[in-house]
């Protein structure tokens, strides 16, 4: 909490954002309700505005439930994520049939299409975009992939000019490998295909020095763009997951067993 309170303090007119994964909080099991309401309540206070709620089976009933809690907790804007998935199941029509029971909603400010795996490609987008936005017209529309297969930049371009209102970026330094694209290269990228984007470019600047900086500092990588590999469609491991592994594998002495993994 005190985190949240410094960052608050510190950049007071961001609009600060905290994801859960429908009725779940800090763990891997499902919470109870009244423990959900105490967290988002907790959240808020200490200073988010801005709650996605992403239930990993598309549980859309879940979904609609935490969206409520957070609005009556206070929250300023709500955004209900779809998770992407490659399936048989996973067709466009499922998709457009969740998204206009999100639409529905009056506690939902945002329509997220989220991609953990990052194996959301521009073809796949060309199709999903269109039938997401005609499912719920009166909502935004923002895209969320990681660039663990290589694609995310291409398809964030591609989702842009479909009319997505917003993509999910990081800024260099912690971008690229399995976070999103950086920052730089979708500005740069979205500038050439001629879309406007209102943005500071020298806060951004200041923000990858920085990092770039604490990385030095801490003896940690910076992101690096990583080769196309098709695997990584057949595996389906996200990105998040990816970096979560890593780190207590290293921290027992059995970085080797990554490749297990």
């Amino acid at each position: 909490w005190e985190r949240i309170r410094v960052v608050r303090e510190l950049m007071p007119e961001t609009r600060l954002g905290f994801i859960t994964p429908g009725m779940r909080f800090m763990a891997w099991e499902r919470a109870p309700l009244d423990v959900m309401r105490l967290a988002l309540r907790c959240v808020v206070r200490n200073g988010i505005d801005r709650v996605w709620v992403a239930e990993s089976m598309n549980d859309v009933e879940t979904d609609l439930e935490i969206a409520r809690i957070a609005k009556d907790e206070g929250a300023a804007e709500v955004l209900v994520g779809l998770v992407y998935s490659v399936s048989p199941v996973h067709t466009d029509e499922y998709y457009a049939g969740r998204a206009a029971t999100v639409a529905a909603s009056p506690d939902v400010d945002v329509l997220n299409l989220k991609d953990p795996g990052g194996l959301l490609t521009p073809e796949r987008a060309a199709a999903l975009v269109p039938a997401l936005l005609a499912a719920a017209p009166a909502l935004p529309l923002e895209v969320h992939t990681h660039n663990t297969a290589t694609t995310a930049v291409q398809t964030y371009l591609e989702a842009a000019r479909l009319g997505a209102s917003f993509v999910c970026t990081a800024v260099r330094p912690l971008a690229n490998g399995t976070s999103q694209p950086s920052a730089e290269a979708m500005l740069a990228n979205l500038h050439g295909e001629g879309f406007e984007i209102d943005l500071d470019q020298d806060a951004l600047d200041e923000q990858s020095r920085y990092f770039t900086e604490l990385a030095a500092r801490l003896g940690r990588p910076v992101g690096v763009p990583l080769e196309y590999d098709a695997a990584v469609y057949r595996h389906q491991l996200p990105g998040g997951m990816t970096s979560t592994l890593r780190r207590p594998l290293a921290e027992a002495g059995m970085a080797d067993r990554w490749d297990d993994v």
